[in-house]
């Protein structure tokens, strides 16, 4: 697969087709030269052969990225309850709702399919009724990490950076 990047200031647009990228260029105005790393480009591989045609890699998150291309998963066959919550807060609002009730949801943090753009994203899940909580809107495809109770305070402290 030959992708095509943007890297702009703050993030990395990757696009599957030189057509999707001429399109975006022409709407900003100018081009830039590619450059990301490989973990990066690989990652947007495997989101794209989920589905979509490109991906929106914050630069502030590319370590997220490597243990994500690791141990993600697909959340295929859940049902989605959107509940709404602060507009691009999406990370720390569901570390408040987890706190509430951690005996029965797991924060994932990920990647989700929006129209045809994969977007940075985290979202909880109820594995025993197979749900996917977003506090952004339903998503066309969920793929991520599921974080270990153990691992909560390094991801909080994270969140912080």
């Amino acid at each position: 697969m030959k992708l095509f990047i943007a890297p702009w200031s703050t993030v990395w647009n990757i696009f599957n087709s030189f057509q999707q990228y001429i399109k975006h260029v022409e709407s900003v105005g100018y081009r830039l030269t590619p450059k990301a790393p490989n973990y990066v480009i690989s990652f947007a591989e495997k989101l794209l052969k989920i589905g979509g045609s490109s991906v929106v890699v914050l630069k502030a998150e590319k370590a997220w990225t490597k243990p994500l291309f690791k141990m993600a998963r697909g959340f295929r066959n859940f049902t989605v309850r959107v509940k709404p919550m602060e507009a691009h807060e999406c990370h720390w609002e569901v570390l408040k709702m987890w706190q509430a009730y951690p005996q029965t949801l797991h924060v994932v943090t990920g990647y989700v399919l929006v129209g045809d753009t994969w977007l940075s994203h985290s979202w909880l899940v109820n594995f025993s009724k197979r749900k996917i909580i977003d506090p952004r809107g339903k998503g066309n495809n969920y793929f991520g990490w599921v974080i270990d109770h153990a691992d909560m305070p390094e991801y909080i402290k994270a969140l912080g950076e």
